[in-house]
């Protein structure tokens, strides 16, 4: 019966590890480097990163927390922002690439 309880709490160490590694270490590593604004940030995902980052993070945290100026979907035709940076949060599929 313990190991069903330490389970729930090893589950959410997790989501908190990786939202913090999204979140802050992801996004502030990328900010170092931006060639125009640090404030406004693009985040392009495909659908199974999207999986991965919504199970642990809100879109009002991104924004909130990372400053995430604007979320797009790889698969779909996007708009061009060319002042702006972006992070790509995809998979390593041949699709995605």
């Amino acid at each position: 019966m313990a190991g069903a309880g330490s389970s729930g709490a090893d589950l959410s160490c997790l989501r908190a590890y990786a939202k913090r590694r999204i979140l802050t270490d992801m996004v502030d590593n990328v900010r170092r480097h931006c060639r125009f604004s640090q404030d406004y940030l693009i985040l392009v995902t495909d659908s199974a990163a999207l999986k991965v980052f919504s199970s642990c993070c809100s879109l009002y945290e991104l924004v909130s927390i990372s400053k995430i100026y604007h979320v797009e979907r790889l698969e779909k035709q996007r708009k061009r922002y060319k002042y702006t940076d972006a992070i790509y949060f995809i998979t390593p599929t041949e699709e995605s690439i």
